[in-house]
């Protein structure tokens, strides 16, 4: 049985539609609370997809990693045949200096 990883301390179970690889600022993938060695990123994914075929990955990266760890890690996973994978990003400032109209 593999070694699942855990979110907040519950075991993936391998019918997720989501998983979540965070890139810390250090350049370390994480999977939840777990830091992921470059070369089993893609292991960990096919235990968590299981039997679902279209699960979908999200990456988030910290703010100052190197865009060639996301990049290249997007670049991983589409090669691995993983379809559905996307960034994660934050509304966070974004208009801020717009005002609303009022209706």
């Amino acid at each position: 049985q593999p070694n699942l990883p855990k979110v907040g301390g519950k075991t993936l179970t391998g019918s997720e539609t989501s998983v979540n690889i965070s890139v810390a600022e250090s350049g370390e993938y994480y999977i939840g609370k777990s830091v992921i060695p470059d070369d089993e990123i893609l292991d960990k994914l096919e235990a968590i997809k299981g039997a679902n075929e279209s699960l979908s990955v999200t990456i988030s990266g910290d703010t100052s990693v190197s865009y060639g760890r996301v990049i290249g890690l997007m670049a991983i996973l589409k090669d691995a045949g993983y379809e559905k994978v996307g960034l994660k990003t934050e509304a966070k400032g974004i208009g801020a200096g717009i005002k609303q109209k009022k209706k």
